[in-house]
C-alpha cells in the first residue's frame, strides 16, 4: 500500500455536524466547541456555512461567529459556500479558507443548490475567482464524488473534468465529498487512482460519511 507521509485533519463538526441537528446552538456554545477543538490540537476546523438562513437556520449567524473566533496561528478556519452569494458573504468576514462546493449529481445539485451540474460548474469558476480576489485560500469540493442516492454511479470522467476545472481555476485544495455515504474501499481506491495524478502537488481531501 502507498500511504501518505502526513495526514491533515479538518474537523467539520461545528458546520456539517451541527447543521444536521434540530437544536440550534448559540454562538457561545459553538465557540466553546471550537475552542475545545483548537485546544485539542486539531489543525483545521470548518466553523460555518454561508447558506440561506431559512434553509439552514443552524448556520444563520456565521458572520457573528467568525468575528468571535479564538485567534490562533496553529489552526486553519474554513467556511462552506454553495454559490457566489455565499462566497461574497464569506469575503466580508475574516475567514481565511473558503470552501467552494458543488455537486456532480444532477438530482442532488438541483435539490441542494437549485442548479444543474453545468450551471454549478460555471458558478464555481466565479466563486473561486471572487475568493482569490479577496486573498482567500480555496478548498474546492466535489459533492457526491462516490455516488448519490438518486444516481448511484458518478462517471469517473465527470469527476476528472470537475477536478481539472477546479485546479485550473487556482484551487488550493481539492475535496472529494461522500455526501450520500456510499463510498467503499474499492470506490475510494478507483477515484483516487484517477484523481491523484491530476491533483499533483495540490492536497487531496477525503470527506467521508457513514450516513447509515
Amino acid at each position: 500500500m502507498t500511504l501518505p507521509h502526513r495526514i491533515f485533519i479538518t474537523e467539520v463538526g461545528p458546520r456539517d455536524g451541527l447543521q444536521m441537528e434540530t437544536l440550534v446552538l448559540s454562538n457561545e456554545q459553538k465557540l466553546a466547541l471550537i475552542a475545545g477543538l483548537v485546544d485539542a490540537g486539531v489543525p483545521g476546523v470548518q466553523v460555518a456555512s454561508f447558506v440561506h438562513p431559512r434553509r439552514v437556520p443552524q448556520m444563520a449567524d456565521a458572520e457573528g461567529l467568525i468575528e468571535r473566533l479564538p485567534s490562533s496561528d496553529k489552526v486553519e478556519y474554513s467556511a462552506l459556500t454553495l454559490n457566489l452569494e455565499g462566497v461574497e458573504r464569506a469575503c466580508r468576514t475574516a475567514i481565511a479558507w473558503i470552501e467552494a462546493s458543488i455537486s456532480v449529481s444532477e438530482s442532488h445539485s438541483l435539490e441542494n443548490a437549485g442548479m444543474s451540474v453545468a450551471r454549478a460548474r460555471q458558478e464555481a469558476v466565479r466563486m473561486i475567482a471572487a475568493g482569490k480576489r479577496a486573498g482567500r485560500k480555496i478548498r474546492s469540493s466535489i459533492q457526491c464524488a462516490f455516488g448519490c442516492t438518486h444516481e448511484m454511479e458518478i462517471p469517473i470522467a465527470l469527476l476528472v473534468q470537475t477536478a481539472e476545472m477546479f485546479i485550473a481555476e487556482g484551487s488550493d485544495r481539492l475535496v472529494l465529498a461522500d455526501t450520500s455515504g456510499l463510498a467503499t474501499p474499492l470506490s475510494v481506491n478507483r477515484v483516487l487512482e484517477a484523481l491523484l495524478p491530476i491533483a499533483g502537488d495540490i492536497p487531496l481531501v477525503l470527506h467521508l460519511h457513514d450516513t447509515r
